[in-house]
């Protein structure tokens, strides 16, 4: 087990030339050092799990506590993850094989679907915990589809055809799964009623617009937009209008995530060396000038 202390964590560190732009208090929670990827956030919004580049495993970082603890000890890489809305399971997917794979606190993994062989990726609980939303990929499939999983009936169900999509994401109703995928040249974000029907559409002409994420409710939505210069995160209502763009950054952001019962967003950063961190924006808090250039120092 390895425990780290937020005081390193909290290494204010990108690269002496990061800039980021908002309006908005921006602090830094995982540095480059960690290099954290497939960040997931517990219900509850007190256990933020990811997979520390250190090992390729998973770990998880206490907001109470400061402390991050190692989870799991795969002979695997272990890619994305997602907890169980009582917080007693966490489901994840080893690489390169795919495998989903379920584990209870202080147990052994085990695998969750053995007998389907279907390669799996960005798994999601929806807020029941009866139904399990994911990226798969059967043998016999050219690309990826979004499947969902019924723990009580051991059903799957394939819910798009004919597209490739990446990153769904329940609604807080789960009535809706949002989800990015190609347009042209340009990638867009297409939400789903829960049974596969296309709801609505959300594009750009000049952006690409990825990883949408769900607020408190169906009708707040947060999600990245990007060109060849600038990567913004944006927020809008669920038809699209109403749009504010909260952070711009020179480096990609991605996988934005609203920490429940609260007005801040988590939001991935990657620098140009491939590092990541994670950074926390206060939507309660707005700094004094409007354009505010954040350079931070790498210690």
């Amino acid at each position: 087990m390895r425990f780290w202390v937020l005081l390193f964590c909290l290494i204010l560190g990108l690269s002496a030339t990061a800039q980021f732009s908002s309006i908005y208090q921006i602090d830094t929670l995982l540095s480059e050092q960690v290099n954290a990827q497939y960040a997931a956030i517990n219900q509850t919004g007190t256990k933020l799990l990811f997979t520390a580049s250190i090992d390729s495993q998973l770990y998880f970082y206490d907001f109470n506590t400061a402390v991050i603890q190692q989870f799991t000890n795969e002979n695997r890489a272990v890619e994305a993850s997602s907890w169980s809305p009582e917080d007693e399971k966490i489901v994840f997917v080893t690489h390169p094989e795919g495998q989903l794979k379920q584990q209870y606190f202080a147990d052994e993994s085990s695998l969750l679907i053995p007998e389907r062989v279907v390669k799996a990726s960005a798994p999601q609980f929806n807020h029941k915990g009866n139904l399990l939303l994911f990226i798969g990929q059967r043998q016999s499939q050219q690309h990826s589809h979004i499947y969902t999983y019924d723990f009580k009936y051991d059903n799957l169900n394939q819910l798009t055809r004919n597209v490739v999509a990446e990153n769904p994401r329940w609604s807080p109703s789960d009535k809706l799964i949002s989800f990015n995928t190609k347009d042209g040249l340009v990638k867009k974000i297409v939400l789903l009623n829960w049974y596969g029907a296309v709801d609505k559409e959300i594009k750009n002409d000049s952006l690409n617009l990825i990883d949408a994420n769900w607020g408190d409710s169906d009708y707040k939505m947060i999600y990245v937009g990007y060109n060849e210069r600038r990567h913004y995160l944006i927020r809008s209502r669920l038809n699209g209008n109403g749009i504010s763009v909260l952070m711009e950054s020179d480096f990609a952001l991605s996988n934005p995530i609203w920490i429940p019962n609260s007005e801040k967003v988590l939001v991935t950063c990657t620098n140009y060396a491939g590092e990541r961190m994670i950074l926390v924006l206060n939507l309660d808090e707005q700094t004094t000038f409007e354009d505010v250039l954040f350079k931070i120092l790498n210690e």
